[in-house]
């Protein structure tokens, strides 16, 4: 087996960055069983236990959009051999930076690209969502994703606690949906706008620019601003829940 870490853009995140786990089977013309334990280094949610059956040279993701697993900094994977022993085990590890030792933004954790607004001004003074933090702000180079989940006093919290707040968890759980809905129709009407402007350019190309069209390219580059503004605001509130927020 091989395990490789990979970096992408989580669509259930708002296109944010986010991590994952590719499994690969290289064994010749033969399926493999993976059997496998995944567990949170914080010790805040309980393990999952699982096993998949890969062909020779097929590939399995684990990650959060693929099978819901949000990769924090000290998650690990345990893998078992046929009679349910350790043989293997892929810790998923990142490089956390001293106070100002980050090369890309100096302790400031802003994204330097931006400097932490989340978008950004091209020569035509347009505005866009920065292609670097995707308007979070952030910066990408220290930026180390952990689990924060209210602790209890059990290393995975209390029945009783959990039965009590069921309620509310089903409320966030809906709330995130209803965020994840939202944010991905802004993307696509800021991608229509995004469409209409290289258009625009193109026939001011072809035939010229055209005075009668000033007004109009304003009212689209604001409300192309507008959508930008909300997926910003709400790529903070879906973070906010994500992170066990209410």
């Amino acid at each position: 087996m091989e395990y490789t870490w990979q970096q992408f853009n989580c669509d259930h995140k708002g296109g944010r960055l986010s991590y994952s786990l590719l499994i690969t089977c290289k064994r010749w013309f033969k399926t493999e069983r993976v059997t496998f334990r995944l567990v949170d280094g914080s010790g805040q949610i309980p393990p999952k236990d699982d096993s998949i059956d890969l062909a020779a040279g097929m590939s399995f993701r684990i990650d959060y959009d693929t099978y819901g697993w949000d990769w924090c900094d000290g998650d690990y994977i345990i893998i078992f051999d046929k009679k349910r022993r350790e043989y293997d085990r892929q810790v998923f590890r990142l490089k956390t930076y001293g106070p100002g030792e980050c090369p890309e933004c100096h302790g400031s954790h802003q994204c330097a690209t931006c400097h932490g607004t989340g978008r950004i001004t091209d020569k035509m003074h347009m505005i866009s969502t920065c292609p670097r933090c995707l308007g979070t702000g952030v910066c990408q180079t220290c930026y180390v994703p952990t689990r924060t989940i209210p602790s209890l006093n059990t290393p995975y919290g209390s029945t009783v606690a959990t039965n009590m707040n069921s309620n509310v968890e089903g409320s966030r759980q809906r709330r995130m949906i209803a965020l994840q809905k939202r944010i991905a129709e802004l993307r696509e009407m800021i991608s229509r706008c995004d469409y209409d402007e290289k258009m625009r350019k193109l026939n001011t190309s072809i035939h010229g620019y055209d005075t009668s069209m000033t007004i109009n390219d304003m009212q689209q580059a604001q409300l192309k601003y507008t959508y930008q503004q909300q997926l910003q605001q709400l790529q903070y509130e879906l973070e906010q829940l994500e992170r066990g927020g209410f």
